[in-house]
């Protein structure tokens, strides 16, 4: 009798570990596997209607050369008209200034999107020190890297690859990304190009048809999500044993 109650005791032990012992297995399966998932992270970081500027260089033969500014449309183009014995021209160029994100992980990609309203061509530069940026496009930081030129775009959101130049932006430790929107004509040779500015009052919340800066990370979870994890599969053991 005693050994029958024995071995029905070892029996039902051994029945209690066959069913612990795969409940443990996955519940730590999982955390290893969550441990090593990576997760992409998305930023956006919207043009402020401070962030934008357009500026005209107007030539007149009669009249002269002068200057305007405005910060109520995005422009790159050039016009030339001869009106013998005259002639006249207007460049305009448009400046942005985008703040740079905090970010966690590392970026994978980082792209500027402007929605296209009009035009054929222009030249994208990218200033490659914008340490006095301030977010003030009226400081006229001048795009002296060569971003990309572009030839017939659709109209709509248009997608500018800038990762190198981000990354080259926060090892520099910049607050401020800054690009310059060139036209691509001159010498006679008419160009324009255009897109949709950050409206006044625009916010990230609501920032309308606003140029912006998205960044895309491999971000991993926070310490604070695995810790989680681990007291989320502990529970799962302990309720185990109990049963």
């Amino acid at each position: 009798m005693l050994s029958k109650i024995i071995g029905g005791s070892i029996a039902m032990n051994r029945g209690a570990s066959k069913k612990q012992i795969p409940i443990s297995f996955m519940v730590l399966a999982a955390l290893f596997v969550a441990s090593q998932l990576s997760y992409a992270g998305v930023i956006d970081s919207y043009v402020t209607n401070l962030g934008n500027l357009e500026s005209t260089y107007h030539h007149d033969s009669y009249v002269g050369n002068w200057w305007t500014s405005d910060r109520d449309g995005n422009n790159a183009s050039y016009w030339y008209v001869n009106y013998a014995p005259g002639n006249g021209s207007g460049t305009t160029w448009t400046y942005l200034q985008v703040a740079l994100p905090m970010y966690t992980g590392n970026i994978t990609a980082a792209m500027l999107y402007v929605n296209v309203t009009g035009g054929n061509a222009a030249y994208i530069g990218h200033t490659s020190n914008s340490y006095s940026a301030t977010g003030d496009a009226t400081q006229g930081l001048a795009g002296n890297e060569p971003v990309q030129t572009i030839n017939n775009p659709a109209l709509g959101w248009l997608g500018l690859d800038v990762t190198s130049f981000i990354l080259n932006d926060y090892s520099n430790s910049y607050d401020w990304a800054a690009f310059q929107f060139s036209p691509y004509g001159g010498n006679g040779i008419n160009s324009s190009f255009s897109f949709s500015i950050a409206e006044p009052g625009s916010t990230p919340a609501n920032p309308g048809n606003a140029p912006f800066l998205r960044i895309t990370t491999d971000a991993v979870p926070e310490p604070g999500t695995l810790l989680l994890f681990a007291l989320g599969g502990t529970a799962l053991l302990l309720r185990a044993r109990k049963a």
